[in-house]
């Protein structure tokens, strides 16, 4: 309450107060005559009784009169001061309202000024550098016009000369050769002058006038002419073969680009960024690819063929209609204008080309294998065109361009091997050892072939003599623990036993090797450069599933995969749920194929298997991809999916799971399959992926409840098939082609054209001889 209320309610308590007094006063008063009237003995007893109790109920009724003042009193100095307060505090915030009203107008107004006088000031500024800059362009049309004029008669100068020693101008753009010093052209750009007697530190010769101006303006529209028709319909250029795809978005960028060169500058060819292209593709050898895949030979042709010399006649003054018309039928200006645009689209379409190689493989996976779902990305065109324009500095582009392979551990290693193996490296490769032909080598047999054996097993790191000990001639048991563990290594039966599978593949010659690693090389283009930094890669010719973080392997397991007629497809996608205890949703083609018999022929074959059955089983229109009912496996020691499953749902059903079947996993080639992955020791793998201990794993199976448990975050799975590839040790394994796939790879790849050069440089002599096994 403020001061003034408190003063207001102060005043009209100590009324009310005085009033209160001044009635009990009275009161008492009233009393004390009343007891004199009675003491004077003037009345009678009864009439001085009488009077006393009207006397006093006089005083009693003055007295509560006196109260009810007061409290009248009080009750209306209460509601006053109230009221007063209300008026008060109405008119305090009335004030206060009035005056923040007036200050957020206050403050509105300021920043309407403010945003005004901005708006105004942009504008102003605007308008000043559009000026500025018409200016500035009226100024370079002046400059130009002035060193165009002197360009003109220098080179009729240069003209005259020649014509006098009878000499022709082959080089117009070259040094020019005046007759005198005082008409050699000096430009100083502020003064808009030509001043032989204040030379510069770079004078203007006519050949950098070519370079630094614009004095070719038919010579331009030539080519833009020629672009425009080129970037829509041309399929082949000289030679050079242009992609489709490629095409639409060059002529989409040239468009927009209002069909200006992304490779010349004022119709002179950038040669740093042209030779850094055709450095690129001559370096191509070092990444596995083929420079005659780019047509190299052809491109430079057409670098050659862009050239510039300049004929004096087709300099052009702006403004000169007539002659424009008269140089636009020079059949040599036009055909320089046509070699410019041929040189813009097969540069741009070589970018696009070995990008696309590098970065995604120079194969559509599909097309050569019926069972590859994969669908690499490659950088962009759109990209590709914008880091030719912005990349400036020398040596950026080649940098760039060939830093779109794959940066991945497994493709580096496999990269270093080609090149050791195919001599592009200066480190030279052993030459194998080899075993020769002849009987299997089991425990006990002894001959010389059992040296060779040794020999090529330790070369291969797999068996490890003594350095003061022979190689043994007896098949001893060293030799066969390395023999089984070559065999399990390369997925052959793992008997111990060197015989015609294990002998072929110990054989292995080096163009197999290098066909295998080309075909290899290919299959790591085609994988996403950034993996994820945790992801599950299955290794289908390997037989194996690893965990990687990072580089880390952080879980490995072996796996079984698809039988031959039932291949596990290759794809990717992403682990997002893990079931355990899972029910078995057995597929038609199963039902249909496998089933149909045992349960037609055994009645307790249903209930036996812990099958249950949705409708009513009726096979008249029943077929290998459909069947009018369902049945599915409880959950249980004996269901087909065992008691984990993992889930990445796919168009090809294919998931990972556990199996009763364990002894599958003993067996070095393990395609036993309808095409899921069955991994041993799931467990493990469902530790590593959800977090688990091994207790709340044991908890979950024992209760025996089907239970499905989404991944926190979802874990990139891919389904692979290397043939070639680097262990955990760093080491390159090669794996039997289980599935007979690399063939195909290698023919759509060139592979044996590509050997049979890697022979000829290594020895002209055994070119022809290239002979690669198929396995």
């Amino acid at each position: 309450m403020s001061q003034i209320n408190k003063f207001i309610l102060g005043g009209f308590v100590i009324a009310s107060s005085f009033l209160t007094g001044h009635a009990a006063f009275a009161a008492d008063d009233a009393i004390v005559n009343d007891d004199a009237i009675v003491n004077s003995g003037t009345v009678t007893p009864e009439a001085a009784t009488a009077a006393l109790v009207e006397k006093q109920q006089k005083a009693d009724a003055e007295k509560l009169a006196a109260k009810q003042a007061k409290a009248s009193a009080e009750k209306l100095a209460a509601e006053q001061a109230k009221a007063a307060a209300e008026k008060l505090a109405a008119e305090q915030a009335k004030a206060a309202a009035e005056k923040l009203a007036a200050e957020q107008a206050k403050a509105a107004a300021e920043k309407l000024a403010t945003a005004q006088a901005k708006a105004a000031a942009e504008k102003l500024a605007t308008e000043q550098a559009l000026a500025s800059k018409v200016a500035a362009q009226k100024l370079a049309q002046e400059k130009a016009l002035a060193i165009a004029l002197k360009a003109v008669e220098i080179a009729k100068i240069e003209a005259a000369k020649a014509a006098d020693e009878k000499e022709a101008i082959t080089n117009p753009l070259g040094t020019i050769q005046v007759a005198s010093l005082d008409i050699m052209a000096y430009a100083d750009f502020p003064e808009i002058a030509f001043n032989p007697s204040k030379p510069v530190k770079n004078p203007l010769t006519v050949y950098k006038l070519r370079n630094l101006i614009h004095t070719l303006p038919i010579l331009d529209g030539l080519t833009r002419q020629n672009l425009q028709k080129l970037a829509k319909n041309a399929s082949v250029i000289d030679g050079v073969k242009i992609w489709k795809a490629e095409r639409k978005t060059l002529r989409r960028k040239l468009i927009l680009n209002n069909y200006k060169s992304f490779w010349f500058t004022d119709n002179v060819l950038d040669k740093t960024k042209a030779q850094e292209i055709v450095a690129t593709i001559e370096n191509a050898e070092n990444f596995a690819l083929r420079p005659a895949r780019y047509k190299l030979a052809e491109l430079k042709q057409l670098i050659a063929n862009a050239s510039d010399n300049i004929n004096p006649a087709w300099l052009q003054i702006p403004g000169s209609s007539e002659k424009f018309n008269q140089l636009a039928q020079d059949e040599a200006l036009n055909q320089l204008a046509l070699n410019h645009a041929k040189l813009e689209i097969a540069l741009s379409h070589v970018a696009f080309a070995y990008s696309r190689h590098a970065s995604a493989g120079q194969l559509i996976p599909s097309a050569v294998d019926r069972n590859n779902d994969v669908h690499p990305v490659a950088t962009s065109a759109a990209v590709i065109l914008n880091n030719i324009k912005m990349l400036t500095q020398k040596g950026e582009l080649q940098n760039w361009l060939e830093a779109q392979h794959p940066q991945s551990v497994q493709f580096k290693a496999l990269l270093a091997e080609f090149k050791k193996q195919s001599g592009v490296s200066p480190e030279k490769p052993e030459e194998p050892v080899i075993v020769p032909a002849g009987k299997s080598l089991k425990k006990g047999n002894k001959s010389k072939r059992v040296i060779k054996l040794a020999m090529r097993l330790e070369q291969l790191g797999f068996y490890k003599k003594t350095a003061d000990a022979a190689y043994p001639q007896i098949v001893n048991a060293e030799i066969i623990a390395s023999v089984k563990a070559y065999q399990e290594n390369r997925g052959l039966l793992a008997d111990g036993i060197a015989g015609p599978n294990t002998l072929n593949s110990l054989n292995y010659k080096k163009p197999d090797y290098l066909k295998t690693l080309l075909v290899n090389l290919e299959r790591q283009r085609w994988m996403p450069h950034d993996r994820g930094y945790k992801h599950v890669l299955v290794n289908q010719a390997e037989f194996r599933v690893r965990v990687f973080e990072g580089d880390e392997v952080t879980h490995s397991a072996r796996v079984v995969i698809g039988k031959n007629k039932h291949q596990t497809p290759i794809f990717y996608n992403k682990i997002r749920t893990v079931v355990v205890n899972p029910y078995w949703n057995i597929p038609a083609s199963i039902i249909y194929n496998e089933m149909r018999n045992k349960i037609n022929n055994d009645p307790t074959y249903l209930a036996r298997n812990n099958y249950q059955v949705s409708g009513n089983i009726n096979w008249e229109k029943a077929t290998r991809r459909y069947v009018p009912f369902s049945i599915r496996q409880k959950p249980g020691a004996r269901n087909a999916l065992g008691r984990v499953k993992f889930l990445f749902p796919n168009r090809h059903a294919i998931y990972m799971h556990d199996t009763p079947s364990k002894s599958l996993f003993s067996r070095a080639s393990r395609a036993f399959s309808h095409g899921c992955v069955r991994v041993q020791n799931p467990e493990l793998l469902a530790l590593n992926l959800m977090g688990w201990s091994q207790k709340k794993y044991d908890s979950l199976v024992r209760s025996g409840r089907n239970r499905h448990f989404a991944m926190k975050t979802k874990i990139p799975v891919y389904m692979t098939y290397m043939t070639a590839n680097v262990n955990e040790a760093g080491e390159i394994r090669y794996f039997r082609d289980v599935y007979g796939r690399d063939a195909a790879v290698a023919r759509a790849l060139g592979v044996k054209e590509i050997l049979q050069q890697i022979a000829e440089k290594q020895n002209p002599a055994s070119a022809d001889a290239v002979v690669i096994t198929s396995n």
